[in-house]
């Protein structure tokens, strides 16, 4: 995945665990959720989103938020999981590359 510095959207993402087969997180199962791109961290419920509909949770970005990671190289993302039951998991999930904009401005 990539972003570009500038970008304003919400990155949509899944979250899955196996405990006798595989199943997705949902906000009925949780109390929060962390997502965390290098030094950007954003929790649920307050700023991120699910997407019942397409079983997605919804990360936004703002193009200043998306201006201040590192462009030109990959940024570290993981997420924490804090369950009803009290229990919290968390897992790096990959790099999401952060392309270089030549254009600096908030459109």
């Amino acid at each position: 995945m990539a972003i570009m510095q500038g970008d304003n959207y919400a990155i949509p993402f899944t979250i899955k665990y196996e405990d006798e087969g595989e199943q997705y997180i949902t906000p009925s199962i949780v109390d929060r959720v962390e997502f965390t791109i290098g030094s950007l961290t954003k929790t649920y419920p307050e700023e991120i989103t699910y997407d019942s509909s397409a079983e997605k949770w919804l990360f936004p970005i703002t193009q200043n938020e998306a201006f201040n990671l590192e462009g030109g190289k990959p940024e570290t993302a993981q997420i924490r999981v804090k369950f009803t039951s009290g229990d919290i998991i968390g897992t790096e999930v990959g790099f999401i590359n952060i392309i270089e904009s030549i254009s600096k401005g908030v459109l």
